[in-house]
């Protein structure tokens, strides 16, 4: 089967050289773009959309005196998600973001078994009358409830400063911490030839997550948890780890029928990368959380 290409819509840009006589075309580019990154504009030019004159160019171009540099930024659409009238509880928008409050039982993204009901198909509804993307910043497990980012444009998903990003969630656990707050640092890996489940193990990768207890009540807590890290699971098998797995946790603690593991994304805290301020965006708990 002949696989479905994606309609492009090109946003052009033309360039004079001016005093940048001399100079590598990549590092002209990054002075002059500076909404987006070296690393994407180095693949705008792998893939041919930068030209001088009717040619173009690689990274290593020296510019000439009088060149004219046009710049083909595409912008695709998402033909194969199907957009689905799902109600979104917008938390915050603006021309570069969109982020949501994300409810249990839905997945982020459409999947080989689960092609509907979907963060993506909800989204993709809202923007029904655009051209549009889906991209998704700042995932979550489908059980997972909480903030998730979108970013609206190629732009805002290359400019979204990931290493400064901070998520904090909390999560109602079968156990109460030995230390009232502390730092778990123990590495995560696969357990054998699972595709899903994780484990603390030597070999696997660095993981660090903060926690604090909140409150406690007959076994029972509500824990506050901060990913320095972003591995698979990681809150889910740190807290395990130290004793305290997720209530109604399946992979990491004990199952109950008819219940979900209890964690949420409370708020995601990052720069704004357009107007350097920071922002907060942030989640009401869901009804399901029964420790407050």
């Amino acid at each position: 089967m002949e696989k479905r290409k994606e309609p492009v819509q090109m946003e052009n840009k033309v360039l004079q050289t001016g005093e940048f006589v001399g100079e590598r075309i990549d590092r002209f580019l990054s002075c002059k773009l500076e909404e987006f990154s070296r690393s994407y504009i180095q693949r705008l030019m792998k893939e041919g959309h930068v030209k001088v004159g009717e040619k173009a160019v690689k990274a290593n171009y020296k510019l000439c005196k009088g060149d004219e540099i046009s710049i083909e930024i595409p912008d695709a659409s998402e033909p194969d998600i199907l957009p689905e009238n799902i109600p979104l509880d917008i938390l915050y928008e603006d021309e570069n973001y969109l982020a949501v409050n994300k409810p249990s039982a839905m997945p982020v993204h459409p999947s080989l078994y689960h092609v509907s009901d979907t963060l993506a198909n909800a989204v993709m509804y809202y923007y029904r009358d655009r051209s549009f993307t889906y991209r998704v910043l700042t995932r979550l497990d489908a059980d997972t409830t909480g903030v998730v980012i979108i970013a609206k444009n190629m732009c805002a998903a290359s400019k979204f400063p990931f290493s400064g990003v901070e998520k904090k969630y909390l999560a109602i656990c079968c156990g109460v911490p030995e230390a009232n707050e502390g730092i778990i640092d123990a590495p995560i890996g696969r357990i054998g030839n699972s595709i899903i489940k994780r484990e603390v193990r030597s070999d696997g990768k660095n993981s660090i997550t903060k926690y604090r207890l909140i409150k406690e009540n007959n076994g029972i807590s509500l824990i506050g948890a901060v990913p320095v890290t972003g591995r698979t699971h990681q809150i889910r098998v740190h807290l395990s780890y130290i004793g305290c797995p997720l209530y109604a946790d399946y992979l990491y603690g004990t199952e109950i029928a008819g219940e979900r593991p209890r964690l949420h994304c409370e708020s995601v805290v990052f720069t704004d990368p357009f107007t350097q301020i920071k922002k907060e965006i942030t989640a009401p708990l869901p009804d399901d959380f029964f420790i407050r």
